[in-house]
């Protein structure tokens, strides 16, 4: 079960900081918070921005060493419904790749947490924990592999691929002024979740 209580990215991120001593039964990002509170780190100052930067890479170098960075892997994609509780596990990576896709969790549970994993039903239910709980995934980082990249543009956008490929379709039956129109609407509906979410999390690291 993930969690960062061996010697794993975020466990050598937590030694750095001696006079605390992370709860392996907490989240990794509530353990952050805390941590920067137990240790005097002033909001908005550089000491607490450069502990951040350092936190994001270690959440992010922890996803990888645990589930990979090829987005083709079926290793990978199996591992992944293993840890969200999907038995028999499916044998080809379309299979997989699908029933990961179309299934609501926070990426911070999916790294560090320990036991069952919380699926959502809903999109919205997902963000609306994510948000109160404040379990934030880097949305971009310098060591982000292609799998975790896939995930971050796709898990609040569930059918952004069956989307892109309805569009493909009609393509080939409307006029192009239609489907470039179809296209814009469906961008700005991407757009506006990932700004949403993204007001979030800057007013998470303002705290």
């Amino acid at each position: 079960m993930p969690r960062f209580t061996d010697d794993g990215p975020l466990a050598q991120y937590f030694a750095e900081y001696p006079s605390f001593v992370p709860n392996p039964n907490k989240s990794a990002t509530s353990e952050f918070n805390r941590m920067c509170k137990v240790i005097h780190l002033a909001p908005r100052s550089d000491a607490k921005e450069a502990a951040r930067a350092a936190f994001k890479d270690a959440l992010t170098q922890e996803f990888n060493e645990i589930y990979g960075t090829e987005i083709n892997s079926l290793a990978s994609w199996q591992t992944l419904c293993a840890r969200i509780g999907i038995s028999p596990i499916p044998t080809t990576l379309e299979e997989c790749r699908q029933i990961v896709m179309n299934t609501h969790v926070n990426l911070v549970d999916l790294t560090t947490g320990s036991g069952t994993i919380q699926i959502f039903q809903s999109v919205q239910e997902l963000s609306q924990y994510t948000i109160e709980n404040r379990k934030f995934f880097p949305s971009e980082n310098a060591h982000a592999g292609d799998l975790l990249r896939y995930l971050l543009r796709h898990i609040f956008n569930p059918g952004m691929d069956s989307d892109r490929e309805e569009e493909e379709e009609e393509e080939e039956e409307e006029e192009a002024v239609e489907v470039e129109a179809e296209e814009g609407r469906v961008v700005e509906g991407v757009d506006r979740a990932d700004s949403e979410l993204a007001e979030a999390e800057m007013a998470q690291e303002k705290d």
